[in-house]
Parts: structure tokens; sequence; C-alpha cells
């Protein structure tokens, strides 16, 4: 990348830095009016998060584009033997060609700093709220988040064709809305809540995410069988991080249905269920995103540091 191109990307980017922090600075302001714990952490963590957006911002620009990964689709057509198209399948001398489409390169700095910039204004928004809780609505920002985090993943894992690793991320934004159905049910339904419906739904849940880490995990293995001596360092963190947060927000979401549901539970119960599962997810919601982000920059880095590019060869 030119210069003049990294200015003309950081200048426009910047601007938009400039309103995360402005979101923050309005948070902060909100939670000391407000005089809530849960208004500081969720200013806290919106500062962070917009602080976190302009580093991945000023990568961008900065980042060669040659050491960034490349995305593929597979390319297939109908053909004859020896040439021409196939339209007479019964003449036996057809067959399916496969390839790889040339590639473009993955925007993952740009896409790392677009999740930080949805997550800084979604915490400035959960500061200015009356009770510093977020809710249901956390679950729409995740399914924004979440899947533009999985998508990096995917490519930095290894599962470079388009549509699957796109894929794979909108089963990670659809287990993010189940979520969403979950704690609606119990902020709305209280006491009546329907406990088989929410427990069933969160079991489905966990499926959408056990589907979504099978093809980044395939990848993920192959690559280093076929490598025959592993991977870099930061290959085997962002899998192991993030498939162990990813997995703590379903344990934590089953932790608040228990504590929500039981016969006993008082009102005053629920309450706290809540404000720790507040906390809870807030303070996920950052590891896993700085994880990822910073292991990968880290990576990212050592890439262009031992000139480590993204080629495609006949298998």
């Amino acid at each position: 990348m030119s210069s003049s191109t990294a200015l003309q990307v950081s200048a426009a980017d910047f601007a938009l830095a400039s309103l995360a922090l402005a979101l923050a600075i309005g948070a902060i302001v909100a939670a000391r009016r407000n005089n809530n714990e849960l208004h500081g952490w969720h200013a806290a963590a919106s500062v962070v998060h917009a602080i976190s957006f302009c580093v991945m911002v000023w990568q961008s620009a900065a980042a060669d584009a040659a050491y960034l990964p490349h995305v593929y689709t597979v390319l297939s057509r109908w053909q004859k033997v020896g040439g021409g198209a196939c339209t007479d399948a019964d003449s036996q001398q057809c067959v399916v060609e496969s390839s790889l489409s040339s590639g473009v390169d993955a925007p993952t700095f740009a896409l790392l700093a677009a999740f930080f910039a949805i997550s800084a204004a979604a915490e400035a928004y959960y500061a200015s709220t009356s009770d510093g809780m977020a809710g249901y609505v956390r679950w729409l920002e995740y399914a924004a988040s979440a899947a533009l985090q999985f998508f990096v993943i995917n490519v930095a894992l290894g599962n470079t064709e388009a549509f699957s690793a796109s894929q794979a991320s909108a089963a990670v934004a659809q287990l993010q809305l189940a979520g969403y159905c979950i704690e609606h049910e119990m902020r709305e339904r209280g006491e009546h809540l329907d406990a088989r419906f929410c427990w069933r739904l969160l079991a489905a849940a966990f499926c959408a995410l056990f589907a979504a880490w099978v093809p980044v995990t395939y990848h993920f293995a192959r690559g280093i069988q076929r490598s025959g001596a592993g991977a870099p360092w930061f290959v085997y963190v962002i899998y192991c991080v993030s498939l162990l947060l990813f997995s703590a927000f379903g344990v934590v979401m089953a932790s608040h249905l228990h504590a929500t549901q039981r016969k006993r539970a008082t009102q005053e119960t629920r309450n706290k269920a809540r404000k720790k599962a507040e906390l809870q997810y807030t303070i996920l919601s950052f590891i896993s995103k700085a994880a990822v982000a910073y292991v990968y920059w880290g990576g990212g880095a050592m890439r262009m540091r031992s000139n480590i590019q993204s080629v495609v060869v006949a298998s």
C-alpha cells in the first residue's frame, strides 16, 4: 500500500475513530451522573473498545496487502473430455471441473476495527440506560460483532473459502439471536418463564456453535497435518482462546437461566443473577474481541517480519 493511499484511508477512518471516542466520553459522563457500578463498567468497556478501534484502523491503513490472508471461491463447471461444454450427460464424456478463483485480499484489520466500533457504540449506549443493563439488546450487538470476529478467526485459521467462512459466521450470528430470545423470555416473563423452551433453545444454540466450528477445526487441523511441522504460535492461541471464550458465553447463559428458573428464586435473586450475568458478559465480550484482535495483530507483524505471504498451489 502506498503512503498516499494509507493517508487517505487513515484520514477517513480516524474521523470515525473520533466519533467512537466521543461516544465513549459520553458514556463516562452518563456513568458519573448515574453513579451505578454497571454504568462504570460499560463506560470503561466503551473507552477500551474505542481505543482498540483506533489501533486497528491505524494498522489497517499501514498493513501491506501482500501479507493479508486471501479468500477464494470454488469454481465448478460441466466440461466435456477433450474440451468444450458438456450438454449431453448420456455421452459419458462429461466431467465436473473444480478450481479456485484468483482470490481477493481479506480486509482483516478493517473487520477487526469494525467490530470494535460496533461494541464501542453499543457499550456507550448501555452506559446511558437508566439501570446500566444491556439486557437482551446486547445479543443484537453480538450478532453483528461476533459474526465479523468469527470471519477473521476463519481466515486466520485457514478456512479461506469465502462462502464457507461466511456461512460459519452466519451460524454464529444465528446463535446470538437465540441468546436474544432466551434473555427476552427471562426478562419479560419473570416467574412465569417457560424454562423448557429456554433450555431447548440454548441446546440448539450450542448445536449451531458446534456446526460453526466444524469447518474452522477441519482447516486448522488439516493445515497443521499438511505442514508436517505445526504452525506459528498465534494460530494455536487464536483457536484455543476463541473456542474457550465462545463456549463461555453459553455457560454464563446456562448459569443465569438456572438461577432464574429455580423454584425458590425470589425477585431479588433474579435481579442479582441478571447483574452478575451482565458483568460477566461485558468482561467476556471485551476479552474475546481483544484476544483475537491483538494476537492476530502480533501474528500479522510476524508474517511481515518473516515474509510469510498467502499463495495458492496445486494439491
